[in-house]
């Protein structure tokens, strides 16, 4: 392709095209169009989420030797961009002067002194490095300056051979999938070589596409798919840079039939007032689209179409939380529990309504805040709970917050930084009763983690337990915490040693230490994490030589302790209760 004779074009098609060049080479680039007092911007390139720190452009068209006139219009446009960057809290990581022309000695010298106040990096991107961007991006060039004629003349060339080498295909010859492997490619470069905008892709697949999996791919903004019995064909569209999308929009418009009063009509004013994804079935809409890339116009009726509605995403800013701590109160106004969540999506409706949703970190507590007029909110919360194979630690402070979710407790928010300070809300929750099973999984998940700080096994959660186990875990939990656990005992048999000489006989009273293995039941088998002992008054009712048998002699309740000794599991001592004088 010849180089670009940039003094031959207007003013207006140099910026354009200076300008899509700079996009191409960034595809997260931000073009400022004309007319909209741009602030002495014309393209920046965001380099933080909320697009405060930014690389700044200035495209200018100028393209032979500068005039004074040309210079205090660049000046000018420097000191726009320092208000503005003022103004609007910007902070400008480099400013680059952009035109179709090197400078000269004496340039960089005006170019220097001009620039020699400022804090930030500056440079003059010229001649030479606007040739290299057009020749990497011709379909630039011919879109912009040529009417495209060029590459679209070449991919006419390329398909015609394409077809043509199908033809040499002797009669009978069996088609392989490799057979077709460098046609393929050069069918997929011929229509991707002459849109400057978009990049398309094509795949094909036995059944119709979903959409789910492409929907998620990086600035992917179409699919359309073409099917029979035979299999489908699938045309994603992919945008070069966030300025094609306003360049070359894709536009559309579509009309619904929903019965009111209905469900559906309910969650589509949920999604027209705030922006919540909405799923509109086969009857209920029709729709029409334009295309690029000679897709062209895409119309349908209200029999065969369907369509999800998700808004994208509404912009943040630096004063917009996304922590929250939500807690739940007792009547009494105590915290029973809290939980930190993390704002996961934000939408706004085209009513001018917002929602909110945040997340705790377990994913068990969902939260969804709409807000049309604040401070009056509505909450919703959905609440799942499988911990089976998670780290206890990880869920504990969610399956408390859900266990104590109950009235009469109040559900409240606070900011996640400095003194808390909670504001009653509302929410969907309202009247629920308490869940017992949900208290159970809360204190068994404690129990866990009181327990995995005894052991160097790591612990899950276990997919299942009996009553028994869960009380089990709370109960050797507490022994490691240094609690004693009361329980009672009817007897105790206690196994004898050969020849062991014991100082009593039946009728007699007498103590017994008993030390046992502390362990618990999980899904991987028992797991010992400690000792414990117990301390027995009793009445000795049978005595042979291999066996002793005792019950008590007054309350048969007795206390369990964590013993740290050096005895093994399994030991039974006994000594003589002392005879009053």
């Amino acid at each position: 392709m010849a180089r670009v004779e940039w003094t031959r074009q207007s003013g207006d098609d140099v910026e354009a095209v200076v300008a899509m060049l700079l996009c191409t080479e960034y595809p997260n680039a931000w073009r400022i169009r004309p007319g909209r007092g741009d602030g002495g911007v014309d393209v920046f390139v965001p380099l933080s989420d909320d697009r405060a720190l930014r690389d700044v452009y200035q495209v200018k068209k100028f393209a032979s030797n500068l005039t004074n006139s040309q210079k205090r219009k660049i000046r000018t446009s420097l000191e726009e961009l320092l208000k503005t960057a003022e103004t609007e809290r910007w902070e400008i990581s480099s400013w680059s002067l952009v035109m179709p022309l090197d400078p000269t000695p004496a340039n960089e010298a005006w170019f220097d002194q001009m620039t020699a106040d400022v804090d930030f990096p500056c440079r003059w991107v010229g001649l030479n490095r606007l040739d290299l961007l057009a020749a990497q991006n011709p379909m630039v060039i011919d879109y912009y300056l040529r009417d495209g004629k060029d590459r679209l003349q070449q991919q006419t060339g390329l398909l015609a051979g394409v077809i043509a080498r199908r033809a040499d295909r002797a009669p009978g010859e069996a088609l392989q999938p490799l057979d077709v492997r460098s046609d393929l490619m050069e069918i997929y470069k011929a229509i991707n070589a002459y849109d400057p905008h978009y990049r398309y892709e094509l795949s094909m697949t036995a059944s119709p596409p979903t959409g789910s999996s492409e929907a998620n791919r990086p600035g992917i903004v179409g699919l359309a798919a073409y099917g029979s019995p035979d299999g489908w064909l699938l045309i994603s569209i992919f945008a070069r840079s966030l300025a094609a999308l306003e360049e070359r929009p894709i536009t559309g418009e579509y009309s619904v039939k929903i019965d009111k009063g209905s469900d559906l009509d309910t969650e589509y004013r949920r999604y027209r007032e705030f922006g919540t994804p909405v799923s509109l079935p086969r009857g209920s809409v029709n729709v029409r689209l334009s295309l690029p890339g000679g897709l062209g116009i895409i119309a349908s009726d209200d029999n065969n179409v369907e369509l999800s509605i998700s808004p994208s995403e509404s912009a943040r800013d630096e004063h917009t939380e996304t922590e929250l701590v939500v807690a739940v109160l007792s009547p009494d106004e105590r915290t029973l529990a809290e939980l930190e969540v993390e704002l996961v999506e934000r939408t706004r409706g085209p009513a001018g309504g917002t929602r909110t949703v945040w997340e705790d970190p377990s994913k068990f507590v969902r939260l969804e805040i709409l807000a049309s007029d604040y401070p009056n909110l509505t909450v919703n919360m959905r609440i799942t709970s499988d911990p089976a194979g998670r780290r206890p630690a990880d869920i504990v402070d969610s399956l408390e917050f859900i266990a104590n979710l109950h009235d009469p407790n109040t559900l409240a928010v606070s900011t996640a930084y400095g003194p808390r300070q909670f504001s009653a809300i509302s929410t969907s929750a309202t009247g629920r009763e308490r869940d017992m099973s949900a208290v159970r999984l809360a204190k068994v998940a404690r129990a866990l983690v009181t327990i995995q700080q005894h052991t160097t096994r790591r612990i899950l959660f276990p997919s299942s337990y009996t009553g028994e186990q869960a009380r089990e875990m709370i109960d050797v939990a507490k022994l490691l915490s240094g609690e004693a656990i009361s329980f009672t005992w009817p007897e105790i048999r206690v196994d004898l040693e050969p020849d062991q000489d014991l100082p009593f006989q039946v009728g007699d009273e007498a103590m017994f230490r008993l030390v046992q293995a502390l362990e618990v039941s999980l899904d991987s088998g028992r797991l010992e994490v400690g000792k414990r002992m117990a301390i027995l008054q009793g009445r000795i009712t049978e005595l042979t030589a291999t066996q002793l048998v005792a019950v008590p002699t007054g309350e048969d309740r007795a206390q369990m302790l964590r013993f740290d000794g050096d005895e093994q599991p399994g030991r039974v001592q006994t000594r003589e209760v002392p005879r009053p004088d």
